[in-house]
């Protein structure tokens, strides 16, 4: 089975990988079309967690298909 994950590049070199399903269609669907760059951008992780973007600082993003190798 294979999942998407999508990595934010950001400003400095940093990165951040997200793997979290609902998390990675919403990111894909956020960079598909204009971004207000004044505005953050809201991922819901799941679990309760949130991560907080701010458009001005990615330089990239990447998504790649993975192999889920569990059983």
């Amino acid at each position: 089975m294979t999942q998407k994950m999508v990595t934010l590049h950001m400003v400095g070199g940093e990165s951040t990988e997200i793997a979290h399903p609902e998390a990675v269609e919403g990111l894909i669907g956020v960079f598909s079309r204009s971004i207000d760059n004044s505005q953050f951008i809201n991922v819901d992780l799941g679990g309760g967690q949130r991560l907080l973007v701010n458009p001005n600082l990615v330089t990239s993003v990447s998504i790649q298909e993975i192999e889920n190798r569990q059983s």
